[in-house]
């Protein structure tokens, strides 16, 4: 990031496409799916223990390519809430066929696999309208550490100031996207306004309160977007000269990614916007759709779609008290959380923690529960061979021995 800018993935940047020729008024805009800082990108690095650890980098392998993006856990812990023009062709086909969520937490840095993706059924690869939206459905709970996110849901969300967070191409507002996607980077804006702001200068009109709009500033009237195209925009007088340091952009890879208020994702990274006058005059500081000083960005309105979200959501598998990472059945990856946690007190979540007896230490208690229900749910790989109950006892039993007199 730095000043945000949002894009696609760098992979993802062939979308280039002008949407909507010139209006009434010899308004021409060009978009395409899409974070960049007003200063040094170094300075807006986060690190693992902080607010963002449920904010993860996603690698999708698609039918035509691999690509990344950006996406945020949800608070059920097993949903990742992104765009949906990561997933999908140019016309909304979905075409990913495996995703990997990197969480980078304070316990560790975790890949996880997705057993199921979720798109919006109106999207139709027409970032202009909307609906850009998706959900990556996890196989098991998130990693220690990993805090899901509630979605916000009032309508206030213009206006205020917002947190957002992304792994995409960096740089500074002067030059644009210079630096590589894969480093998580975070910074504050303004919505400006909706979506429905665009509506006199695109071919597309947006779905009415489903997108929201912000600009990157550099502190200055030539670079204030809303302010340079206000009388063109028919939206009143929208002047601010942005946040200083503190503002970003979204960039390519940050697609997908998050847009807090009060630590609830009230936005997701769609695409990036520029306009150019009849006279050739714009607000871009370079010319250029890169996510620099005088662009716009949409992301998606959560709140507009908190109803669709909601009945999405992944439906937790029956609880089973030895299933510690919750993915529906009791077999070696529980057993290892006892057998890595053994003889530690925990003051972390229980389940995770390895001691599902529920006494804050992990010890025999906790192994015998996960051995009483072993091979209980459905396991996670059809066909696949389970040891013996039995025979892992005595294996878990003698790690138990040893791991007693090493304590």
């Amino acid at each position: 990031m730095g000043r945000y800018r949002i894009l696609y993935t760098a992979a993802l940047l062939p979308c280039l496409v002008w949407a909507g020729g010139a209006n009434a008024d010899g308004v021409q805009a060009e978009s395409r799916p899409l974070y960049t800082t007003a200063n040094d990108p170094a300075l807006h690095e986060t690190s693992p223990g902080g607010n963002f650890d449920s904010v993860v980098k996603l690698t999708i392998g698609r039918s035509d390519g691999i690509f990344n993006c950006t996406g945020t856990l949800l608070n059920n812990g097993r949903d990742i809430l992104t765009a949906a023009h990561c997933l999908t062709d140019d016309v909304g086909n979905l075409t990913a066929v495996s995703s990997f969520s990197l969480f980078q937490t304070a316990f560790g840095t975790h890949s996880l696999a997705s057993v199921g993706f979720t798109v919006h059924p109106n999207w139709d690869g027409n970032f202009n309208t909307g609906n850009d939206l998706a959900i990556i459905h996890l196989g098991q709970l998130a990693p220690l550490g990993a805090n899901g996110h509630e979605i916000y849901r009032a309508s206030d969300e213009v206006g205020q100031t917002v947190t957002k967070a992304g792994y995409g191409l960096s740089g500074t507002g002067d030059t644009g996207t210079t630096l590589p996607n894969g480093t998580k980077r975070s910074g504050l804006n303004t919505y400006d306004a909706l979506g429905d702001v665009f509506t006199t200068v695109l071919n597309s009109p947006p779905i009415p309160g489903a997108q929201l709009a912000y600009d990157f500033d550099d502190g200055t009237n030539s670079r204030d977007a809303f302010g340079f195209f206000d009388s063109f925009l028919g939206a009143g007088n929208l002047n601010d000269t942005g946040l200083g340091n503190d503002e970003v952009m979204s960039a390519p890879g940050d697609s997908g990614g998050p847009t807090f208020i009060n630590n609830q994702i009230a936005g997701v990274t769609s695409y990036g916007l520029r306009l150019t006058n009849f006279l050739g005059q714009t607000s871009d500081v370079d010319n250029e759709l890169n996510s620099s000083f005088g662009e716009f960005a949409i992301d998606t309105r959560v709140s507009f779609y908190a109803n669709w979200i909601d009945a999405n959501l992944s439906i937790a598998p029956p609880f089973i008290a030895g299933d510690l990472n919750a993915d529906g059945f009791v077999g070696i990856d529980d057993l290892n959380l006892v057998l890595n946690r053994w003889n530690q007190t925990v003051s972390i979540p229980v389940p995770l923690a390895g001691d599902p007896s529920g006494d804050g230490f992990v010890g025999i208690d906790d192994l015998n529960i996960v051995l009483s229900d072993w091979n209980q749910g459905t396991p996670p790989i059809a066909g696949a061979t389970i040891p013996e109950p039995a025979t892992l006892g005595l294996f878990a039993c003698g790690c138990v021995v040893l791991l007693r007199r090493r304590a």
